[in-house]
């Protein structure tokens, strides 16, 4: 009898039933290992939640050949106390609960103590870790749950640094069926850029592949590399991770803005609802096709997948959808039996644009089950129905508020500084008028062509117009008014000197308010006979006046300071500027060139009449 029939017999004995017997711990850990650590993503993010779990501000993960050669992710958090280290690896051991009932108020990731004992099971694990009241760092080699040597010192920086090398090198089914370094790099890569984006202003990420070949298909460069600052913003992340066309098609939804539908009220005030969400805009979508849902769902801070809470926002895309988008929904509804219907449907498959949605919840502690899955990849929660009612009410209103409309990314002006030039006082500008040949208009190139001419249609062409003809004048028959006391006239002016210069701009003399014309109101001018138009008319000036100086130091200090921060190129941009429309009271809409600008009509307000005042000081005359 061979060896091979007598292991058979021993296994099957031919006499009966074969007997029950307990599993060697060894093979117990390796098949846990197997359901907790799948691939190479399900380690890193093991290891990313102990990490937040101790309070890192700053993590970085390293990759070899997608993770299957290296893995080492390290952090500055309150890393391990050395008399921990011995049981650290062994399995159900853990810092964040002591009884069952603590999962009923669970605030950290980690509660069951596998991650670590399953990934020192399939590959060579060594952990470098360096508490905040130790001179130095401590490390120890791990295999099968046991460490090989006792804890060493070792030069480090605060906090732990976990590496696993030869990812399931005792698991050959296992790895051989993990062939391309480039695949598992793309998913390691996603989970990363998924937690980078839920904890925002919180903990920075820096991922990096030593494979540059590898690259990735995935939210980051060809390179493989990506950094996140702990200081950067949803919408910040969004932008370096997704793409700037992503970002700018995004809406905000919280639970702190008002809603009016019953289901969402209830789910917020009732049952403790809480969440954030960063929707695709509906503008983006077409009845060209069905665009699929790209879900970043986090619960309590866990990132999970949810079928019910990606129906949920399915259906609130398909509330504004065209009549037969909605039908290709309806149709992929879960049939009574909590299967899917036949028609085959599946949202990722459809040839269509994708829409981006974050989505974070919070909901109270003890209404929530996460022992549910292996891998913590799903959770249970109480008032499922209410909950994803509210969120899909919620989806809707903010959807169709935001269809009509779209995000555009602002940018403020940037002047570039001017040129030394001579200085000229503010009472130059108001008391010498200089006249400038008109320059002769350059042709316009194709490309330069905006729906309005800027060199045309200014406001000086309504202030100052080109040579007067009869009959087309008015005579002043208002009466004299006898000047301000405070302002000395040369009433013997010849009429000729009185009429204001045609060359001269209102741009050449901005702050100038003497100089206006006088005009015969309608009925004064029914009261004169034709013979006073045909003899011609002369149009009076307003009198000359004559301006008081002013020697106040405080005065001459505040024209000196504006005359400093005074720019040329400002000035130019507001000289080329053409008025579009009004937003608000607040803003309105000005083209220069072929830049559509928002201007802020208090600030800008503001400054003129505070420079008008500055310079006019002592001579407004009368009011």
């Amino acid at each position: 009898m061979s060896s091979s029939q007598a292991e058979s017999q021993s296994i099957c004995p031919a006499s009966g039933p074969p007997r029950i017997r307990q599993l060697p711990e060894s093979v117990v850990n390796k098949i846990a290992a197997g359901e907790v650590i799948q691939r190479p993503f399900n380690a890193v993010k093991e290891l990313i939640e102990n990490s937040l779990d101790a309070g890192s501000t700053l993590i970085q993960i390293i990759l070899r050949e997608g993770g299957l050669k290296l893995i080492q992710v390290q952090d500055n958090g309150h890393g391990i106390q050395p008399d921990d280290l011995p049981i650290l690896c062994e399995r159900f051991t853990t810092s964040k609960l002591k009884r069952f009932e603590d999962l009923s108020h669970l605030a950290t990731f980690g509660f069951r103590g596998e991650a670590l004992a399953s990934l020192s099971y399939v590959s060579r694990l060594t952990v470098t870790t360096r508490p905040a009241d130790q001179p130095f760092a401590f490390k120890m080699d791990y295999r099968e749950g046991k460490p090989l040597a006792s804890a060493r010192p070792c030069a480090g920086n605060p906090g732990t640094n976990i590496t696993a090398e030869d990812l399931f090198f005792n698991v050959p089914v296992r790895r051989e069926a993990l062939r391309s370094p480039r695949e598992e790099f793309s998913r390691v890569s996603e989970v990363v850029s998924k937690y980078s984006l839920h904890f925002s202003g919180k903990c920075g990420f820096f991922l990096r592949s030593l494979d540059k070949r590898s690259g990735t298909a995935g939210p980051v460069g060809s390179s493989g590399d990506f950094r996140t600052a702990a200081d950067w913003s949803r919408q910040d992340v969004v932008r370096a991770l997704f793409g700037q066309r992503t970002a700018d098609d995004l809406i905000p939804v919280s639970s702190c803005q008002s809603f009016e539908a019953e289901p969402t009220r209830l789910a917020i005030q009732q049952l403790g609802l809480r969440f954030d969400a960063l929707l695709t805009n509906p503008n983006k979508i077409t009845s060209a096709g069905l665009p699929s849902v790209q879900l970043v769902l986090f619960v309590n801070d866990r990132l999970i997948e949810c079928s019910v809470i990606k129906h949920a926002i399915e259906a609130a895309y398909a509330a504004i959808l065209p009549q037969h988008v909605d039908s290709l929904y309806a149709s992929a509804r879960v049939e009574p039996s909590g299967t899917r219907s036949s028609t085959n449907f599946s949202v990722l498959n459809l040839r269509a644009s994708s829409l981006f949605v974050y989505l974070g919840l919070q909901l109270p502690p003890d209404t929530l089950d996460v022992n549910v899955h292996p891998t913590k990849a799903e959770v249970h929660f109480l008032h499922e129905d209410a909950v994803v009612a509210g969120l899909r009410e919620a989806f809707i209103k903010s959807l169709l508020v935001s269809s009509g409309s779209k995000n555009v990314l602002m940018r403020s002006l940037r002047l570039s500084p001017d040129k030394p030039s001579p200085k000229i006082s503010c009472l130059d500008v108001l008391s010498k008028p200089s006249i400038r040949a008109s320059p002769t208009p350059a042709a316009s190139r194709p490309q330069d062509m905006v729906r309005t001419d800027v060199r045309t249609q200014r406001l000086e062409a309504f202030l100052h117009g080109g040579p007067l003809q009869a009959p087309v004048s008015f005579v002043d028959l208002t009466p004299k008014r006898s000047p301000s006391p405070d302002i000395e006239s040369d009433s013997e002016e010849p009429p000729s000197s009185r009429i204001t210069s045609q060359n001269t701009t209102a741009m050449e003399n901005p702050l100038s308010t003497g100089e206006t014309l006088e005009f015969l109101s309608e009925s004064d001018s029914l009261k004169q006979s034709p013979s006073s138009f045909a003899a011609g008319a002369s149009i009076r000036s307003s009198r000359s006046v004559v301006r008081r100086p002013v020697l106040l130091a405080s005065v001459i200090a505040m024209r000196a300071k504006i005359e400093a921060a005074a720019s040329s190129e400002a000035q130019g941009l507001l000289r080329e500027c053409v008025f579009v429309g009004c937003l608000s009271r607040a803003h309105c809409l000005i083209q220069q060139s072929t830049n559509l600008l928002l201007m802020r009509i208090p600030l800008l307000a503001r400054e003129l009449f505070y420079q008008l005042m500055v310079a006019n000081f002592a001579n407004h005359g009368e009011m």
